[in-house]
């Protein structure tokens, strides 16, 4: 970066930024050097830099620089002479290596008269060292914190978080009681947990916690609590019901305006029955993944945006690296093509905007084609995973008749389908070992489009003698 001093445009003055009226839609104004106030449709004008910061660890971004906003304040509250100053002095810290906004949040956790921070300010200190991460993993890490520093609310009553504590004060019982509010929800609690152990881990080293207090090691996820019974999410594995939900898909909101975000998630339910993949990938799917019109129509997720990367990643498995190929059939091109008229001039399939900064775009939010399916009257019958347990489980029933016998239509159908799946065994192993058998299972997925297209119109997949 150019070592000088960060200078504003011909005409910026208070005054003319003032006078700057709202549109509909939220705009910027360049004051210079990278700052620009940003303009909201109620008047709100924000001084803002953009700026890049680290590289994604996480994600389909591996190895891109992280883009980040940093906001000086209200044309309201502060003049553009004072803006300019506070991006000087940003400037300065990106040059030094130094992040300016993890800078500022930290700045923020100042020690209270007993010469600790409040547990609040520790808690966004510790969510500052998760970017580079997914999405996933942000959202998740923020909403544990919500839970520890603000409470929750469980049939009318409010159990109150302690983000208003003093570290130095914090103590077992304080986090006790949300666990028990999420008494039922043990995924919850298996993450609440451990996030406000991390949370004391990041706090220790830099003063803002007593060594060698640990009040939440007593604490158990698990005992104390009703034995945790896995459910299998609700799936439909029979043919005609599966049928039937298939046109209610194709037939929802006929007789009502559809929104961008009921066409959305209905194309992404479609999509889905064809791929079943996971709910998430087609969620946060990207056009750059997507193949067809050639000679290979397919669409490849990253490996680093399969659910099980971690997992292998940190188990130091060859299939960490290794991308999931998805065939597509005639029916999921198809389904494709009219998406891309749509939204082909999007990063995403299934553009959405982000609540935190509105001129960021995201994929479809997590959860929507669930809320789709509980619209439709599925909830607790059907949801979106469970459509790889419909194709899994009506796939893996498929038989042939050769001289009068039965035999599986694919050698070795059962790893064909779980290589699909994204599972990882020994089974799939041996398929990849073989160079994945791509034309198999290319087979398979037009196969499975063809038995969707007939459980739709309520007939029989004619089977073919092999």
């Amino acid at each position: 970066m150019p070592n000088r001093t960060p200078t504003k445009r011909k005409g910026i003055t208070d005054d003319a930024l003032a006078k700057l009226a709202p549109r509909k839609a939220q705009y910027r104004h360049g004051i210079g050097s990278g700052l620009y106030l940003l303009v909201k449709p109620n008047g709100t004008k924000i001084f803002r830099w953009d700026y890049a910061f680290g590289t994604y660890t996480e994600g389909k971004h591996i190895g891109e620089p992280i883009r980040k906003t940093i906001t000086f304040g209200l044309l309201s509250e502060i003049k553009v002479a004072e803006a300019m100053e506070k991006l000087t002095a940003a400037r300065k810290q990106l040059k030094a290596g130094i992040d300016p906004l993890a800078a500022k949040q930290l700045g923020e956790l100042a020690p209270e008269a007993n010469g600790f921070p409040r547990f609040a300010k520790v808690a966004n200190g510790w969510l500052t060292t998760l970017e580079g991460k997914s999405y996933k993993t942000k959202n998740r890490a923020e909403n544990m914190v919500r839970y520890l520093c603000e409470g929750v609310e469980r049939d009318g009553i409010k159990v109150p978080g302690f983000g208003h504590i003093t570290t130095d004060l914090v103590k077992g019982s304080h986090l006790s009681p949300i666990l028990v509010a999420f008494e039922n929800e043990y995924e919850t609690r298996r993450r609440l947990l451990p996030a406000a152990r991390d949370i004391i881990d990041y706090a220790v080293p830099r003063g803002m916690w007593p060594e060698d207090y640990a009040p939440f090691d007593r604490l158990s996820a698990s005992k104390g609590f009703a034995d945790h019974a896995t459910e299998n999410r609700p799936a439909i594995i029979e043919p005609k019901p599966f049928g039937e939900l298939l046109r209610k898909i194709d037939s929802h909101r006929a007789d009502k305006l559809k929104t961008t975000r009921h066409r959305h998630e209905l194309i992404g339910l479609k999509l889905l029955a064809l791929t079943f993949v996971r709910p998430g990938n087609v969620e946060q799917a990207e056009w750059s993944e997507i193949e067809y019109g050639g000679e290979v129509n397919q669409w490849t997720i990253p490996a680093a945006k399969l659910k099980m990367f971690s997992q292998r990643r940190k188990a130091k498995k060859d299939s960490a690296a290794r991308d999931l190929v998805v065939p597509l059939s005639r029916q999921a091109v198809a389904v494709l093509m009219d998406l891309r008229k749509l939204t082909g001039n999007s990063r995403y399939l299934f553009p959405g905007v982000s609540k935190d900064d509105p001129e960021k775009e995201i994929g479809m939010p997590t959860g929507r084609l669930n809320d789709a399916l509980v619209e439709l009257g599925y909830q607790g019958i059907h949801c979106a995973h469970g459509f790889r347990s419909s194709a899994s489980t009506m796939l893996n029933a498929e038989r042939v008749t050769i001289n009068g016998h039965q035999s599986v239509r694919w050698p070795e159908q059962g790893a064909l389908i779980e290589v699909q799946l994204d599972h990882d065994d020994a089974s799939t192993r041996a398929i990849y070992n073989r160079g994945g058998r791509l034309t198999e299972r290319a087979d398979l997925m037009q196969f499975w489009a063809d038995k969707v297209d007939a459980m739709r119109d309520g007939a029989q997949v004619i089977k073919l003698a092999a």
